[in-house]
């Protein structure tokens, strides 16, 4: 979680919180769909930025240029709420290395979380969320839980310390039935094993409207 005291200073937000280790996760990242993969055999496999300008890149030819967005991305932001969309077949993996967070410049000149809350309470924390079917760029059905099962089999069997999957649920009480898409997936990385300690953290800033704060350097998510 990020500490108190944040400003504001010329370009960007600064905020004090924790920073991540980006090159770990993403190698985390590339096992994961590489697990998802296999738990999937034949399906075909692509990555891409959510926008869709972009064509997919399949994999496993797609990882590096993947790793390269990324990389180019953490040039301009450690913290910024977009993904990489990894598909496998009929899951889609929503990759947020980043964080999926940022933060909103409001009219008194303070700074504070989407929702809200104090900026204090960031967490920029990498998730990936992890879906059914893409319908489009933008949105996703959800899982069986007979996928979500092998999912967190193949994610399980890598033993990646820090990696926790959790599988939520939305019809617990209603149909049983394996084939009803009702759970969305989601792993999480833990601090303690993918965190490097307190730094000034440049998060992605928007004003109450939404609209960017200033005029940046395209990010290569977007």
């Amino acid at each position: 979680m990020a500490s108190d005291k944040p400003k504001f200073i010329g370009r960007e937000a600064l905020v004090t919180g924790l920073a991540f280790d980006l090159q770990k996760c993403v190698d985390a990242v590339d096992d994961i769909v590489r697990a998802v993969m296999k738990a999937f055999p034949g399906a075909k496999a692509t990555v891409q930025p959510r926008h869709e300008k972009y064509l997919p890149e399949p994999l496993p030819a797609g990882f590096k240029n993947a790793r390269d967005v990324w990389e180019a991305a953490a040039q301009l932001y450690d913290v910024v709420d977009e993904p990489l969309i990894y598909v496998a077949g009929d899951v889609t993996l929503r990759a947020y290395m980043l964080g999926r967070a940022y933060c909103v410049l409001q009219q008194d000149g303070t700074l504070s979380l989407p929702d809200g809350k104090p900026i204090s309470e960031l967490n920029n924390a990498p998730v990936i969320g992890i879906y059914g079917p893409m319908s489009d760029l933008r949105g996703n059905s959800m899982l069986t839980r007979e996928e979500s099962q092998k999912v967190q089999m193949a994610i399980e069997s890598l033993e990646l310390p820090g990696i926790t999957y959790t599988a939520n649920d939305l019809n617990p009480d209603g149909y049983d039935f394996v084939s009803s898409r009702c759970v969305i997936g989601t792993v999480r990385f833990s601090p303690d094993a993918f965190a490097t300690g307190k730094a000034e953290l440049r998060v992605r800033c928007v004003r109450p409207d939404g609209t960017e704060v200033t005029t940046k350097p395209q990010s290569p998510l977007n």
